[in-house]
């Protein structure tokens, strides 16, 4: 992917991108901390000891871009990826800031991760409910690079293999090299041409100061058969539904190798 980037001269396609983008996160509506001490101030002692001990954000000339930035935008950077990496990151390289341009593109994402975590076990896992939050982010930036179209779009297997990032984190490299701030790409486990965001810093970001107003509550049931997420009272839609087979490939379950 490095040898096609420099082919294809990628930073000839640098476009402007300005769009909205869906992300799904643990809970916010309520803290899991708080049941573990007795007062308020107690509450803010361990909220401040916990902040202490997260890791250090680094810094590629863009640390003015974190100041006062939402913690759930703030987050994604600050931890590094596991040790193979995520699809456009090396894990030695700093994380990615993930996100779909379509709310059931997100779901579906975060489907598969959680049915990869659950099929990891041998054990007989059982029903299990938690709930996520769905946040909308705005995006604004003139150094993006869109992956879905020409011509990139050609190399679009390779760029969303099911088994392997090795050549998507050379492409990652490559474009973080050449001071891409966010490009899109087509999502590998989504069967309706879904497309996801993928941020390097948070220069992209614009608009981002009133994250809470757009919060989506999803209660999420999920078997080593299928991930359900229901949304919250106030919604008039459906259950979306994700079995496990709708991501088979070679009627298997894929996992990334590398």
């Amino acid at each position: 992917m490095r040898q096609i980037w420099q082919d294809l001269i990628g930073t000839s396609y640098i476009q402007c991108i300005e769009t909205e983008a869906w992300r799904m996160v643990e809970d916010q509506s309520k803290s899991y901390t708080r049941k573990m001490v007795d007062t308020l101030e107690e509450h803010e002692i361990l909220e401040r000891l916990i902040e202490e001990s997260k890791p250090n954000v680094r810094f590629y000339g863009d640390e003015s871009a974190f100041k006062g930035l939402h913690y759930l935008l703030f987050t994604p950077f600050r931890y590094p990826p596991l040790k193979k990496g995520s699809r456009f990151g090396k894990w030695t390289e700093r994380n990615l800031f993930y996100a779909s341009l379509e709310l059931e593109t997100a779901m579906c994402e975060k489907a598969y991760h959680r049915l990869d975590f659950l099929l990891a076990s041998a054990g007989n896992i059982g029903g299990k409910a938690v709930n996520y939050t769905a946040f909308k982010v705005n995006i604004s930036t003139k150094k993006g690079i869109d992956l879905s179209k020409h011509p990139f779009v050609e190399f679009r297997e390779r760029i969303c293999s099911t088994a392997s990032y090795g050549e998507s984190q050379e492409l990652g490299s490559c474009m973080r090299e050449d001071g891409i701030e966010t490009f899109i790409s087509y999502s590998a486990r989504s069967r309706k041409n879904g497309r996801n965001v993928n941020i390097f810093t948070p220069k992209a970001f614009s608009k981002n100061q009133a994250i809470e107003k757009t919060f989506q509550v999803f209660s999420c049931y999920f078997t080593k058969k299928s991930v359900e997420f229901y949304p919250n009272l106030i919604s008039t839609n459906g259950a979306t539904v994700f079995n496990v087979e709708m991501f088979y490939v070679n009627k298997q379950f894929p996992t990334i190798t590398r």
